[in-house]
């Protein structure tokens, strides 16, 4: 085979995934398997993590995703996971907990989650910091 013959057959399979689905479909699944990964990750070192240092990480990639989420208007995630399957983890979680969520809340509603987790984080890392003091405040007897 000539040089000339296997770029036309690299360019025609380049062509082919492009125009197929499958690409997109697997750029979305990443997307949300990070996505959702993220979430749980960081959902589950805000709630049962007593660790400073992780809990500071924590804080720290939160605050992250809030100001990407703040100047993006949206979480680029999501905005994948839209175009690839016409959803995304938000609107598929919001879904089925009672609150008053449509897919125009989307942005407000994961800002709500991530200054909730942020908070949580936050309280944690400040109960560590006085925690000695309270207990020696506890310990002092006035009789």
């Amino acid at each position: 085979m000539s040089n000339d013959t296997l770029t036309k057959l690299d360019n025609s399979l380049l062509e082919s995934l492009r125009d197929s689905k499958t690409l997109e479909i697997l750029r979305g699944f990443t997307a949300g398997t990070l996505h959702y990964a993220l979430i749980a990750m960081l959902s589950w070192i805000s709630v049962f993590s007593f660790d400073i240092k992780t809990l500071s990480v924590a804080l720290v990639c939160l605050i992250i995703i809030g100001l990407a989420n703040i100047i993006l208007h949206n979480c680029p995630l999501t905005q994948i996971e839209s175009q690839a399957f016409g959803d995304c983890l938000t609107d598929i979680f919001n879904r089925y907990i009672p609150i008053n969520y449509d897919c125009n809340r989307r942005y407000e509603v994961q800002l709500q989650y991530i200054i909730l987790c942020g908070a949580l984080s936050m309280a944690k890392i400040l109960f560590s910091f006085v925690k000695d003091d309270i207990k020696n405040y506890l310990a002092i007897k006035y009789t």
